[in-house]
């Protein structure tokens, strides 16, 4: 479920052979302590590691940063499959409960559980969202996006039933959830003092990143007041070769205040994000095109993009999109209802502290 930024085929196996294979070699050497004789003369160990001391210094560096990458993942691996056993345990049972009170199962209460139907709107905006995945009209494909949609229409009506049972059974989680500390360093969509923050780690490039930057509008636009966004750049250059600039693009709008206008538009036409393109881009957001290609050109928005770079690298995330919900990783591009019981949670906890 989580993803660390381990470099590819790096596995635990590979990591103890590092420790302990290269440890071995240390003793076998260490015995006598010359590596190699050219006739009478003598290699020294410490003749190899002086010439390799650069190179051993940056392996030593690049393994631990690997074992902290690993220990994070294992650390959030155990924390996720606890959280999820509890909220697995806590739904059973109130659902449980509900169908005794009711004289029913718990199976019959959520067929019962009434589902919004998709309307034309949703559809129409599902289409126009996803409209570059797609090669034929509206009209012909609107009752596949209704089916589409249904699934997490159900899910949502799920959850939220689930949760005013909780509610109803006046349950109260004890268990501490982990969390990051993260200081605002980034663009905010929202209410400055919304109880709930998140940020957002994502690529420009990313099809992921897309359906994702649309559940999190949904859930500003329904939490309005209680939740705000905060963005934060993970260009995925071995991925996609146009993020780095469309990052960069996004900094040089952000100077001008259009940050937000160059999201969106670069999130819905993710295409066209060649250089040539974002420039055209700034003109159809009117920035001050010279101000934003002389930011572009010469490289003015690497740095901030770089300091992004380096927070999700010290947070152990290399994937987009990652998400942290007041602290709280959410790994991927979760669902709407995913998101919005973590939200729910979130205010819950802060309402109860509250009182006390």
């Amino acid at each position: 479920m989580f993803r660390v930024g381990l470099k590819s085929g790096t596995t635990v196996a590979m990591l103890v052979f590092a420790v302990f294979g290269t440890a071995g070699a240390a003793v076998r050497a260490g015995k006598t302590g010359v590596a190699a004789h050219i006739g009478a003369a003598v290699v020294s160990n410490q003749d190899v590691n002086a010439r390799a001391s650069a190179d051993l210094a940056k392996e030593n560096l690049e393994f631990e940063a690997a074992m902290r990458q690993l220990k994070m993942r294992h650390a959030r691996q155990l924390q996720a499959a606890k959280e999820a056993a509890l909220n697995r345990i806590l739904d059973e049972r109130v659902l449980a409960l509900e169908a005794v009170a009711l004289g029913t199962t718990p199976q019959e209460l959520l067929k019962k559980v009434p589902v919004p139907q998709v309307t034309p709107d949703e559809i129409r905006a599902f289409y126009i969202a996803h409209q570059a995945d797609f090669t034929a009209q509206l009209s012909d494909i609107a009752a596949q996006i209704q089916d589409q949609l249904k699934e997490p229409a159900r899910a949502k009506a799920h959850a939220a039933y689930v949760r005013s049972l909780r509610q109803k059974y006046q349950v109260v989680v004890e268990f501490e959830p982990s969390r990051e500390k993260l200081l605002v360093a980034g663009p905010t969509r929202g209410v400055a003092d919304s109880p709930v923050t998140i940020v957002e780690f994502a690529d420009f490039q990313c099809l992921d990143c897309r359906r994702f930057d649309l559940v999190l509008k949904k859930v500003l636009d329904e939490y309005r007041g209680k939740v705000r966004l905060e963005y934060r750049h993970l260009p995925q250059t071995q991925l996609h070769e146009n993020a780095q600039k469309a990052a960069e693009a996004a900094v040089c709008s952000q100077n001008q205040g259009k940050f937000w206008e160059m999201h969106d538009l670069m999130l819905k036409e993710q295409s066209s994000l060649s250089i040539e393109q974002l420039k055209e881009k700034a003109k159809r957001i009117e920035v001050d095109t010279a101000a934003f290609n002389e930011c572009l050109d010469h490289g003015a928005a690497k740095a901030a993009v770089s300091a992004d770079i380096r927070t999700a690298e010290q947070l152990g995330v290399q994937s987009a999109p990652a998400s942290f919900v007041n602290g709280r990783f959410v790994d991927g591009a979760v669902s709407e209802s995913e998101l919005l019981s973590l939200i729910e949670d979130e205010l819950l906890r802060l309402e109860r502290a509250a009182k006390h």
